[in-house]
């Protein structure tokens, strides 16, 4: 596979991050805008993330909201540099084998683009591809992260939501050990669109200076959202993309390789 070929994957595999990590970012920040007055029953902390949430006797606390912040915005830094990746490498490949001459007119200088097809195709230097393999391998590190992390919240909601239905009332016998054996995650998050609160009474916090009166008020929610959809899509799309940006660290190993003057003595 020749240096335009591999540069031309380069740049679907680029566009490719740029959408999966916007999803990425878009299926977080849903869930956990719509969620996080209601889950922030934490007088001394904030605890307003739809991951890592706890059972707390019979009150449903979200997780710290840090977690939600950073599971969020570190697709960010990743969404910038493969919009900026794909469009070097896509203009490389749509300019390799044509030059730029330029024609004497009477009102001066034209610009005019003609084909070069029979001369060589330049590569990116030696230097410059070690700099961007350290950069996609130090983005990988940083997804795979924001991702391990995402899982292990959505899964530690999911069964710490179980304990909390199992203590309703209602909930017993057989109907708690279809809960606990049997509903996957996305049915957990299901019962929890629609059995939490809309509306949460308002309460003091210690970490809060409350300096006008309207701000001391009760919260809402706003309408039903598919909470579990929307987290197992961020989960898939951040998988995807760790996958993606696998690939393109291989890409640019190839053509490190392939450049020859790595071995060269």
């Amino acid at each position: 596979m020749g240096l335009h070929e591999r540069e031309r994957q380069l740049s679907i595999l680029y566009g490719a991050a740029t959408c999966l990590s916007l999803i990425t970012i878009i299926c977080i920040a849903v869930p956990w805008t719509h969620w996080k007055q209601i889950l922030d029953t934490c007088t001394n902390y904030s605890c307003g993330c739809i991951l890592y949430g706890t059972n707390y006797f019979y009150v449903y606390n979200g997780g710290n909201t840090s977690m939600c912040q950073f599971t969020t915005f570190a697709p960010i830094p990743v969404l910038v540099i493969a919009i900026i990746m794909a469009g070097y490498h896509g203009y490389r490949v749509c300019m390799s084998g044509k030059k730029v001459k330029r024609k004497q007119k009477r009102n001066g200088d034209v610009a005019v683009i003609e084909s070069r097809s029979g001369e060589p195709y330049d590569g990116p230097g030696l230097k410059w591809l070690i700099a961007l393999i350290v950069i996609a391998c130090c983005v990988s590190a940083l997804l795979a992260v924001s991702t391990v992390t995402l899982i292990d919240g959505y899964y530690t909601t999911c069964r710490e939501y179980r304990h909390h239905m199992t203590k309703w009332e209602v909930v017993n016998g057989q109907m708690a050990s279809v809960i606990n054996g049997r509903l996957q995650c996305g049915a957990i998050f299901d019962f929890m669109d629609y059995m939490e609160p809309i509306r949460r009474p308002f309460f003091r916090k210690d970490y809060i200076n409350y300096n006008y009166p309207h701000e001391e008020k009760d919260y809402e929610r706003g309408g039903f959202i598919n909470t579990g959809l929307s987290l197992q899509i961020a989960i898939s799309s951040a998988c995807i993309n760790c996958v993606t940006w696998g690939l393109i660290i291989i890409n640019y190993a190839v053509l490190i390789y392939s450049s020859g003057e790595c071995c060269s003595k």
